[in-house]
């Protein structure tokens, strides 16, 4: 999850405020990006052979004539190989500093799984 922080202000001053969704939104334009770049490499044993992204909540702002001074967006990587974690987490960082925000982890669950004539995947998530 990263929250991102704004500076709230009546829209009549909007000059004065900083919206956190509109932060939020340009990350998401870098996250996307480097999500393309994952596709690069592949593995055989999942149906999807590349790492997969996908934004899940964006949660922000409370009514219209405020700019919003947070906003949350959670979102998740399913990875093909265990090394590319401490990649993404690396990238995700960098990416996070660039915007100022705050990022909390909530899972980290490694890839797993089989294949085979009888079974095409099987996976865990703990």
């Amino acid at each position: 999850k990263i929250t991102f922080t704004g500076k709230g202000t009546h829209f009549s001053n909007v000059v004065d405020g900083v919206n956190a969704i509109v932060e939020c939104n340009k990350f998401i334009n870098d996250l996307l990006k480097y999500s393309e770049e994952l596709k690069k490499e592949q593995n055989s044993l999942f149906d999807i052979p590349y790492t997969t992204m996908n934004i899940g909540i964006i949660n922000g702002g409370s009514v219209i004539n405020i700019v919003p001074d947070k906003c949350e967006l959670v979102y998740d990587f399913r990875t093909i190989d265990k090394k590319q974690h401490e990649i993404i987490k690396d990238q995700v960082l960098k990416l996070v500093n660039k915007y100022d925000a705050i990022l909390t982890e909530i899972t980290n669950v490694y890839p797993s799984g089989i294949k085979n004539e009888n079974i095409k995947f099987i996976s865990k998530r703990f």
